[in-house]
């Protein structure tokens, strides 16, 4: 004899897998934005870098005459 229900078993499952669904969820999102974070770094250091090198060996403009 048991003191639960078919139905309950039933249940039980359902939010095991809509947990399991809702947890993956999370985690891509979670994996998306640590990518983006990471892809921001790394432009913010290349642009950094840019800037110094644009500044540290920038010539004087000249326009060419025609």
């Amino acid at each position: 004899h048991y003191n639960y229900r078919i139905q309950d078993l039933i249940d039980l499952k359902i939010l095991q897998i809509e947990n399991q669904a809702v947890f993956i969820q999370i985690h891509k999102q979670a994996t998306r934005e640590q990518k983006l974070k990471d892809k921001l770094v790394h432009m913010q250091t290349w642009l950094s870098e840019l800037h110094y090198r644009m500044a540290k060996y920038r010539p004087p403009l000249k326009i060419a005459a025609g």
